[in-house]
């Protein structure tokens, strides 16, 4: 185990706008989740609050949206 654990809770709305077919959408909101947690400040812990991906596709027939709320960050 490292030294410098911790523990980094959040809370990840993810928003689809335009379209309900789920499998149309759902490769898109799996692409927005891969892009969150490859982003450096997600993976340091350092994310902030707000609006971290905003995605059109289609025209802009479809919006993925990903906010982000932390909650803590805190040694185990």
């Amino acid at each position: 185990m490292h030294a410098d654990t911790r523990e980094f809770r959040l809370s990840i709305d993810i928003t689809v706008t335009g379209h309900t077919d789920s499998d149309m959408v759902a490769p898109l909101v799996n692409d927005a989740m891969q892009e969150l947690v490859n982003r450096r400040d997600f993976r340091a812990g350092t994310i902030g609050a707000g609006r971290a991906i905003d995605h059109r596709h289609d025209f802009e027939a479809v919006r993925i949206t990903v906010d982000v709320n932390r909650l803590s960050v805190k040694p185990l």
